[in-house]
Formats: C-alpha cells, sequence, structure tokens
C-alpha cells in the first residue's frame, strides 16, 4: 500500500516519504513538528513539479530528436552490410537540406513543404535530381521511426516525383566519335570498360587489384563488397577490358584498377568533370553532343546486348541483377525501336 505521507525512519535519521513507487529522502534531522512540515513542503513541491510536467508529455512519445542528431545517428548505423558509396549517396543528399533547416531544427517539426521549398530554391534541378533527394529524406525517416527515435512522420506519405526517363543509349557509332575527344589514357580506360562490360559506375570506381581474376577473365567482389552483400558480383571481362586491367595484377593487392590522370582512385565528381570538358571539346568543334555520364554506358552495353540477341535473363546475371524485372521495369526503350521491334518479329515468324 502506497504511503501518501511523509514518515521518520529512525534508523536513518531522515524524513521520508512514497512517490511514483520509490522510497525518497526528503530532509534529515529530529524527528519533531518544524522538520516534519518542511519534509511536506519539499513533498508538495515534487508532487507539483510532476504535475506540470505531466501536462506536457504524451505516454510513449519519442524524446524530441534534432535533425543533426538524426542524421549523425542515421550515418553512424543506417548503414550497417551497405557499401561505403550507398552511406555516401544518401548522405551527400542530405547534409545540404539539414544545413539549410539547420542541424537543431527538430526531425519532427519537419513537413513536405520544407522539402518542396529546397527543392523549388534550385529550379534547374531535373526531376530525376528532386525526385533522388526525396528519396534520401523519406530513407532517413522511415529509419528513424523503425528505431524508435521519431513518430510516423507526414514526408513518409509524400508522392515523389516522376523519374527521369533513360533513354540515353549511346551508339557505336557515337561511341567511337567521343573517344576522339578523349584527352587522357587514363579516362580513355574507365570509359573503354564501362563500355564493355556494363558494370556500374561505382563498381568501377571500387575494383582493386586483388578483384581481378585474370585466369577466369573477370572481377570479383566478395558478398560483403558487393551491392546485395549476400552474393558475390561477378563482372566479367572481354579481351579489350582485361588488357587494359591485366597490366595492374602485379600491384600491391588494394590498389585501384582504375586512376584518373592525377594518380587517384576516380570519383562520381571526377568523371562528371572530364565528361563536361570533354562535351566542350565537342561542342567547340561542331560535334553534336550531350554529357554523358558513366550509367549511360551500362545502359548502352544493355541495349547493344539485347539487340545483339542476348536473352533478358542473362543480360540481368552480367549486370548484376537478381532476376530480369530491372530489366522489364527500367530499360523500355527498346519498345521504341521500331528496327529492333521488326527484326524481333522477323526471326520469331522465321
Amino acid at each position: 500500500m502506497t504511503r501518501r505521507e511523509v514518515f521518520y525512519k529512525k534508523s536513518h535519521k531522515a524524513w521520508y516519504v512514497q512517490f511514483d513507487g520509490h522510497y525518497v529522502r526528503l530532509l534529515a534531522g529530529p524527528n519533531d513538528t518544524t522538520t516534519k512540515d518542511a519534509a511536506n513542503d519539499i513533498y508538495e513541491e515534487m508532487k507539483l513539479a510532476k504535475k506540470k510536467a505531466d501536462r506536457f508529455v504524451v505516454p510513449d512519445e519519442s524524446i524530441p530528436v534534432s535533425l543533426g542528431s538524426l542524421l549523425d545517428q542515421f550515418v553512424a548505423s543506417g548503414f550497417k552490410g551497405k557499401s561505403d558509396y550507398t552511406r555516401r549517396w544518401y548522405t551527400d543528399k542530405l547534409k545540404p537540406l539539414i544545413a539549410h533547416l539547420g542541424r537543431e531544427f527538430s526531425a519532427q517539426a519537419i513537413k513536405p513543404f520544407h522539402v518542396d521549398q529546397w527543392i523549388a530554391a534550385h529550379p534547374d534541378w531535373a526531376s530525376g535530381t528532386a525526385r533522388n533527394l526525396w528519396r534520401a529524406v523519406q530513407r532517413l525517416y522511415r529509419w528513424g521511426h523503425r528505431k524508435g527515435l521519431i513518430p510516423e512522420s507526414t514526408v513518409l506519405h509524400q508522392e515523389k516525383p516522376r523519374a527521369g526517363k533513360r533513354e540515353v543509349v549511346i551508339s557505336p557509332d557515337q561511341y567511337a566519335e567521343l573517344l576522339a575527344f578523349v584527352r587522357n589514357d587514363e579516362f580513355k580506360s574507365i570509359i573503354t570498360v564501362a563500355w564493355e562490360t556494363g558494370a556500374r559506375t561505382q563498381e568501377l570506381m571500387a575494383a582493386r587489384v586483388r578483384h581481378l581474376d585474370v585466369a577466369n577473365t573477370r572481377l570479383v567482389f566478395p558478398p560483403e563488397e558487393s551491392k546485395d552483400k549476400d552474393r558475390p558480383r561477378v563482372i566479367y571481362l572481354t579481351d579489350t577490358a582485361l588488357a587494359l586491367l591485366k597490366p595492374k595484377a602485379g600491384s600491391e593487392p588494394d590498389d585501384h584498377l582504375l586512376k584518373n590522370s592525377e594518380g587517384r582512385p576516380w570519383t562520381a565528381d571526377a568523371s562528371l568533370c572530364a565528361f563536361a570538358a570533354m562535351h566542350k571539346r565537342m561542342l567547340k568543334a561542331k560535334v553534336k553532343s550531350r554529357k554523358y555520364c558513366l550509367y549511360h554506358f551500362r545502359h548502352s552495353w544493355l541495349d547493344r546486348m539485347l539487340k545483339a540477341g542476348v536473352d533478358a535473363l542473362t543480360c540481368a546475371i552480367l549486370m548484376g541483377h537478381r532476376d530480369t524485372s530491372m530489366i522489364a521495369r527500367t530499360y523500355q526503350h527498346l519498345s521504341q525501336s521500331p528496327d529492333y521491334l521488326r527484326a524481333a518479329l522477323k526471326k520469331a515468324a522465321g
């Protein structure tokens, strides 16, 4: 039974009260009226403070978390089992937004219009860029809610902008033309390996000497270094790609296979700068061009393979997909190629 009045404990020579299921020491002193009155005053102050606190506390509500703190915890523990590239991709999207709102901005206070205003402040962003920012924000908030750091947020229910169309396909003639405007062998090497293998951008940049399996003409990333994390990623090399990478076979195991002209591992920004410079040279020479990126070479590789008659399952395996569904969802440009479809129809008709 809860004792609702202060009482004197002779063994401790002090006044106590039972408060919130615990015995709380209020005041040491003799067992007299004056000391008991002082102990009662302390008890009343405790009850008043608790009453005020209860007025602002919602049961089971998470403790307020700032945006900066949420991002820090997300970066520290939200990517276990994922690649460094994935962590950087998300943090590169989130850091500018959080810096704009302020690291001390309450994570619970964010609303969809905060993100929309940030996107509106960058009218040069394509719809794909805006969509990726929303992807990053929603992953951050989904993780925070799952970990009990924040309540469910309205940003999780926001419809993301439509993805941009991945219809950039580099033909063999265009590929030969743009190679003529490549200024150094290092940039030419990473472009060539991308064209020959259809590897992901992050795989090309992460490939090291220890991944090179010359005997079997391939690159092998162990499960812990692959995108899926539960199986190895194998990239098969053509003779052209192997000829570029084989001279590095005797180097240090952790040395990168593909480096830029400064001897540093390639980064996404460095490759984009190289493509931008090449684009300017082509425009100056009055050659029709656009700004390419390494992803376009992966897309173009698939286009060539499918048009050459390689089945979708084999293409999916070579690209590192689990099944053909990604190809069906993402690479639908062949439905717009009348020559390809006409040839397929003639082949099926015999």
